[in-house]
This record gives C-alpha cells, sequence and structure tokens, in this order.
C-alpha cells in the first residue's frame, strides 16, 4: 500500500498542474451549431452559446487534478449587454450629434473631436475588457472555491488607453511593455478564495520573439 502510495505521489508530482484535454472536433460542432442558431435567432442566442463554449472549456480543464467550472449562464450575458447597450446608446447618440454640428468647422476642430473619440472608446474597451474578466472569473469555481478579481476596473481603463496610445506612437514596438504591465495589473488583483494570484513575467523575456515577428510585419501585410 505504501508502495502505490508513493507512486501515485510521483505520478502526480511529474503531471501539469494545469491541463485540457478538450476535444478539436467537438468544440467545432459545438462552435458550428452555436453559429447557426445565433444567426436564426439574430444574434440572441449568441450569450447562451458563448455559455455554452465557456462551460465545454472550462470543463476541460484539470487544475491539480481536479476539474475547473463555469456557472455563469446566458441571461447573465444577455442582461448585462443590454445594460451596457442603455447606458452606451444615448452616449454615442450625443457624439454623433456634436460630429453633425461640427460639420461645417474647420479641419482642426474636427480633427480633435475624432481624437477625444478615439481615446473614450478606448477608456470604454479596457474598461469593458476588465469587467468581463472579473465577471468570469467570479463565475469560475475550483474544489468548491471561487475566484474573484479586485483592482479598479476605471484604473485599468487608463493604463489601457496610455499604454494603447504609446503602442500606437511606437508603431507596436512598446507591445511587449504593453502586455505585461496590463497582464500584471490583472493577475495581482486576481485571487483564488482568500488567495491572491503572484505574476513575475518580464518584458525582456518576451522581446526577442516579439522583434522577430514584428520585423517581417511590412512584407506580410500584418
Amino acid at each position: 500500500e505504501t508502495v502505490t502510495e508513493d507512486s501515485s505521489a510521483k505520478a502526480a508530482a511529474h503531471e501539469a498542474p494545469l491541463a485540457y484535454d478538450g476535444k478539436p472536433g467537438q468544440l467545432l460542432k459545438m462552435g458550428l451549431m452555436v453559429t447557426l442558431l445565433t444567426g436564426i435567432t439574430g444574434g440572441i442566442y449568441m450569450f447562451w452559446g458563448k455559455t455554452r463554449i465557456r462551460r465545454y472549456l472550462w470543463g476541460h480543464l484539470t487544475l491539480l487534478g481536479d476539474r475547473i467550472s463555469y456557472t455563469g449562464t446566458g441571461k447573465e450575458l444577455f442582461l448585462g449587454f443590454l445594460i451596457v447597450l442603455a447606458v452606451l446608446t444615448p452616449v454615442f447618440l450625443g457624439l454623433g450629434g456634436i460630429q453633425y454640428l461640427l460639420q461645417p468647422r474647420g479641419p482642426v476642430l474636427k480633427g480633435l473631436f475624432i481624437t477625444i473619440v478615439y481615446c473614450l472608446s478606448l477608456l470604454l474597451i479596457g474598461y469593458a475588457v476588465y469587467r468581463a474578466r472579473q465577471y468570469r472569473l467570479s463565475r469560475t469555481v475550483w474544489r468548491g472555491i471561487r475566484f474573484g478579481q479586485t483592482g479598479s476596473a476605471a484604473r485599468y481603463a487608463i493604463s489601457f488607453l496610455g499604454w494603447s496610445l504609446a503602442n500606437i506612437m511606437t508603431l507596436g514596438l512598446i507591445m511587449p511593455v504593453f502586455a505585461i504591465k496590463l497582464t500584471r495589473f490583472e493577475i495581482l488583483n486576481t485571487w483564488l478564495g482568500n488567495r491572491h494570484l503572484v505574476f513575475e513575467g518580464r518584458a525582456g523575456e518576451i522581446y526577442k520573439t516579439w522583434l522577430l515577428c514584428w520585423i517581417p510585419l511590412p512584407f506580410t501585410l500584418g
């Protein structure tokens, strides 16, 4: 019995702490079905289809020998979409009205307005990305313990805006720093129960690979 326990312990030690055993064929069938039903329902099924796919992906992840599960629902995603739509519709209608009023104005004012709209869009994207990650983690469970995310979505959005603008001005050269900074903010605010995760990645460790990808970009149409 002792020998068997030792063998099991050694086998577990050599296993990858995080493993995935989903099948591409099953996921492809599911994706095709979700696409079909989304088209038939005019896009409404997308939220339930996304939930179905997440449950498959999460359910085939094993962390230290135990399955991860996703408890979110399509109804939650749909209601969240309606709330976002209710908030953003007046904003973009207002921006559209301002753009209409600026039509007779000079190119400087129109250029300034476009810049403001672009920055506002980046802020909203950053905010939405962080809140969406927060939702996914709050619906992720392992060994009965729920993941979670703290931290300010507004602060993340401002950082996302700043690094996005820096990335544009450097033609993508700063992308590894951009990715590492945002990932560090995400991971250091990620929790499993009452324990938070730690992130030790450095931009320098991926710069060589990034440069090898960046150099041929103009010659390969991206």
